[in-house]
């Protein structure tokens, strides 16, 4: 035999991911429906549906909307309208608690006791209904979920004190207009969700508040039925409602259903009440936070076999009693009524003669109520509904047209546009059943259609009237004592009245100052009471930015996109300062933490990745004796200490100790020792910070702009600025400390003692003019003494001059001199054999006229002079000043350490290649009228 289908009661209190659940079992059947108990949530569960196994194959069935396509395997539906015996491997109900319900009640106790799926069926619901599970459903297993997070009462709260993220509970329409009023002018705006709105306004209200465009939310009951939304605190504005009969106190499971929508997933959350409602007494506060509740004793019941021999007949059947004890029979709905209602009309018990007219009866009766105005009205409707279909079949079209047209219109204010909402979902309802209109897809578009303009014209109009996005509205007149409202606008901008009071940077808000004394104390009070909310928001979107966001200024100020929003302060460890968070009292110790939290991560990872290197080295514990002390003393000077400071602990190191040292890239230079990586940019402009917190400096030093090899000094800088910057000073300039040793290495090689001239490789390290770089050796101890001279032809000018055939006729083995000689008698012969003779001519040349240059003459060849160029002998010093380290040069006659060579002048000495200039030799002029002598100048010049 087949194992029996299995069936499981799923229960547990709210935020137990109960839905979540059935979806996925459902979704590893082939086929499967889940009965839902609000037409907003069944919409929820569709859309994640859809987005998973897509449209083609996803059905959503409510009073007032059908979407089925052909190949439907999944069905979501209202319970009400759950499609029966269609045999589907998955069937689930949620909220089956709602068995106890005195309206709806009878239909969810019928789904669970009849409603199976062919392998599995599921019941979620609270764990009050274990009992009646247990006893009225046959081989059931029950599964027990924990609830996410915690949830805690807070008390009683105002509405101008109400936490963001909040949502406040009404009761009845008028009170959530009122408490929604209240928010948009103490708090800038609330959403509205209602279970009497359509999803699309219901939708578009909830996205305002999940995106942050609101913080509040005012609703109903009806978000208490499976809505998942970011709600961090639920306050009821009453603890009654009234139940469509008699005003009532809220059972505790009933609140629980509610509160519970607060701290979803793992946030935990809090509840409370607000306005007049009372506080919660502390036994209901138990039961809902431990979630304890009187477990349900009966379920409402209706005879699900139905007479349909006579009107009188069904209402027979509907009114039948139970012997069961779990079972109550259902006090008289609102279907029953209008069938009684109807049932006593002479013409309607005329047509209802047989079964299938009394059916017929039956589901006009099953109509919802939308309108609400009146059970004499709905009847009259009704009964003209029943007259169309049992006489023509069909709802006449034009009949139809004319209802809808008449709903066509957006124009009103909310209670308008919410009547005429109303009216529609019964036109809706009529068209999405089957058979009834002539038209069925016509006729639901249509209708769909006119729900949809109607539901955005309630969206704006809910918008326009509880959400103010102008800069600021006047609360009430101040002598009724009611506050202004304060706005804040995405600059940060406040306003209040319409009018610019101040500005909020970062977490401090900066009043502005042409408000007069009167009015400042006022406007500063409103505008922080409006600004609770968004310190709220702010510090949390603070707290979750990236470091991209953030940085540090050259003063040590803390900076988040261009607010300042905290300060760096001196610690016990100059690598480990402390933070100054900018928050103003009035946005809350919490705030301030988490501010100050998050600036104290960024400024604690951004040492910890600039001064890697150094930090590395101090963890170092194969450090050991003098190279662990010098190593402490890098740390000291943040990587960069001059090496006139250290002499002799440098003296002191030997080779294991440096070679050690240099494997965390520490580098021995001969006027510092540094750290090369942290010389960058990025580095150097931390440490000037760091360094000027632990010198305790008003005024930091700026970093010098990256690139630049050498800057201008400035009188009065504090001592050890241009070490900490990376520059060693010297003169009127400081160079880069790591240049300087570039330098010095060239150094070594020139004669200090007999003199040397500034090669091209000095001057282009340093980037520096030639007296500049005599200002800088000058500020390094040299003497530069200044000389003039003829300037000397450079080498590639004196290579270039050197004719480029030379190299290819010495390949040759032949001269250029032959091989012109050769061209020459060639041009004589060729000349010789072709010319005629030309006849003899007296030509009488006039003598050049006075200040006229003769032909053949440059016009400068009497004036030119050669150049003369500027010059500089760089001698050691012989003292110490700008020598940071005290010790004098090493090298070649005192100079720096290197290579030895001979004094200039000795044979074998290191004399570099000089170029003398003298006058060029005057060539000899060519005689335009010679061809032969045009032609060897054509060669030459090749």
């Amino acid at each position: 035999m087949p194992e029996p289908a299995r069936i499981t009661a799923v229960l547990g209190p709210t935020n137990t991911g109960k839905t979540h659940y059935a979806i996925e079992r459902m979704l590893a059947h082939r086929t499967g429906i889940i009965g839902l108990p609000l037409r907003l949530l069944a919409r929820e569960v569709y859309d994640r549906i859809v987005a998973v196994r897509g449209p083609s194959v996803v059905a959503l069935v409510t009073g007032e909307e059908r979407i089925v396509p052909d190949r439907a395997q999944y069905w979501v539906c209202t319970v009400e309208a759950m499609p029966e015996g269609m045999g589907c491997d998955f069937l689930a109900v949620d909220e089956i608690q709602l068995c106890n319900d005195p309206e709806r009640g009878h239909v969810f106790t019928d789904r669970l006791l009849r409603a199976r799926g062919l392998n599995e069926t599921l019941f979620m619901g609270s764990e009050t209904m274990r009992g009646a599970i247990a006893a009225m459903v046959p081989r059931v297993q029950f599964m027990k979920r924990e609830r996410f997070s915690d949830l805690t009462y807070s008390g009683s709260k105002k509405i101008s004190r109400m936490p963001g993220r909040s949502a406040i509970v009404g009761f009845s329409v008028d009170n959530v207009y009122a408490i929604a009023e209240l928010l948009r002018r103490q708090k800038g705006g609330a959403a509205v969700v209602m279970g009497a709105l359509s999803p699309r306004t219901r939708n578009a209200q909830v996205a305002m508040y999940q995106n942050g465009d609101v913080d509040y939310l005012v609703a109903t009951d009806a978000i208490g039925m499976g809505l998942n939304l970011d709600i961090d605190h639920v306050a009821f504005s009453s603890l009654s409602k009234f139940d469509g009969r008699r005003m009532r106190h809220l059972q505790p499971d009933e609140l629980a259903q509610i509160a519970g929508r607060a701290g979803r997933h793992m946030n935990h959350g809090t509840f409370g009440v607000t306005g007049e409602a009372p506080e919660i007494d502390d036994p209901v506060v138990d039961a809902i936070t431990s979630h304890q509740f009187r477990p349900v004793k009966k379920l409402q019941w209706r005879n699900a076999r139905l007479d349909f021999g006579s009107p009188d007949r069904l209402i027979r059947s509907l009114e039948m009693r139970t012997e069961d004890d779990w079972l109550t029979r259902l006090r008289d709905s609102d279907d029953l009524l209008a069938l009684k209602s109807l049932a006593q009309d002479a013409e309607i018990r005329a047509r209802a003669g047989d079964g299938a007219a009394v059916r017929l009866l039956w589901d006009v009766c099953r109509i919802p109520d939308f309108r609400g105005i009146s059970h004499a009205e709905h009847a009259q409707m009704l009964t003209q509904i029943y007259g169309f279909l049992h006489q023509g079949g069909r709802v006449p079209d034009d009949w139809m047209a004319r209802q809808v047209k008449r709903l066509d219109r957006n124009q009103g204010d909310i209670d308008t546009l919410s009547k005429r909402l109303a009216y529609i979902r019964t036109w809706t309802y009529v068209a999405q059943r089957k058979g009834w209109v002539s038209d069925e897809s016509h006729w639901r578009g249509a209708t769909r259609a006119v729900e949809d303009r109607l539901s955005d014209a309630l969206h704006d109009a809910l918008t326009q009237r509880f959400v103010d996005r102008r800069t600021s509205v006047l609360l009430r007149r101040l002598k009724q004592k009611e506050g202004l409202v304060a706005d804040v606008n995405d600059q940060g901008e406040v306003t209040v009245e319409g009018q610019f009071v101040g500005k909020l940077e970062g977490f401090r808000f900066r009043q502005d100052q042409s408000a007069s004394p009167d009015e400042a104390k006022t406007l500063r009070q409103a505008s922080l009471q409006a600004l609770q909310p968004h310190f709220s928001l702010r510090a949390d979107r603070f707290y979750n930015a990236p470091d991209t966001e953030l940085d540090f200024t050259e003063q040590g100020g803390l900076m988040w996109g261009d607010q300042a929003v905290g300060k760096l302060l001196a610690g016990d460890d100059p690598l480990k300062p402390r933070v100054e968070a900018f928050v103003d009292d009035e946005a809350g110790p919490d705030v301030a933490q988490k501010v100050q939290r998050r600036l104290q991560h960024f400024i604690d990872r951004k040492i910890a990745a600039l001064f890697e290197p150094m930090l590395a080295m101090q963890k170092d514990e194969t450090l050991a004796g003098l190279a662990k002390g010098f190593a402490f003393r890098m740390i000291e000077g943040f990587g960069v200490v001059p090496r006139g400071e250290v002499a002799d602990e440098v003296k002191a190191l030997d080779q294991d100790a440096r070679g050690a040292l240099r494997k965390h890239g520490v580098r021995f230079g001969q006027f510092t020792i540094f750290m090369p990586l942290l010389l960058k940019p990025a580095p150097t402009r931390l440490r000037l910070v760091l360094w000027s917190l632990s010198k305790g400096l008003d005024v930091f030093p700026e970093s010098p702009p990256p690139g630049l090899v050498t800057v201008p000094t400035v009188e009065g800088a504090v001592p050890g600025t241009y070490a900490m910057s990376g520059y060693r000073a010297a003169g009127d300039r400081a160079i880069r400390i790591d240049m300087l040793e570039r330098l010095a290495d060239m150094l070594r090689d020139q004669d200090t003692r007999g003199g040397f001239e500034a090669t091209a490789d000095m001057l282009s390290i340093t980037g520096m003019t030639l007296d500049q770089f005599a200002g800088l050796m000058q500020g390094l101890g040299y003497k530069a003494e200044r000389g003039e001279r003829e300037k000397v032809k450079p080498v590639d000018q004196a290579l270039a001059e050197a004719p480029d055939a030379a190299a290819q006729d010495d390949a040759a083995g032949q001269t250029a001199e032959d091989r012109a000689e050769e061209i020459l008698d060639a041009g004589v012969a060729q000349v010789a054999e072709t010319a005629p003779e030309a006849p003899a001519v007296e030509t009488d040349i006039p003598a050049a006229s006075e200040g006229e240059t003769p032909v053949g003459t440059a016009p400068d060849a009497d004036v030119a002079e050669p150049d003369v160029e500027v010059y500089y002998t760089f001698t050691w010093g012989g003292g110490r000043r700008g020598n940071a380290h005290g010790r004098k040069p090493q090298g070649k006659a005192g100079g720096p350490k290197g290579k030895r060579g001979k004094p200039k002048g000795e044979k074998g000495g290191d004399k570099g290649q000089r170029f003398e200039s003298k006058p060029p030799r005057k060539e000899k002029q060519i005689d335009p009228d010679n061809p032969f002598a045009q032609a060897l100048a054509g060669l030459k010049s090749k």
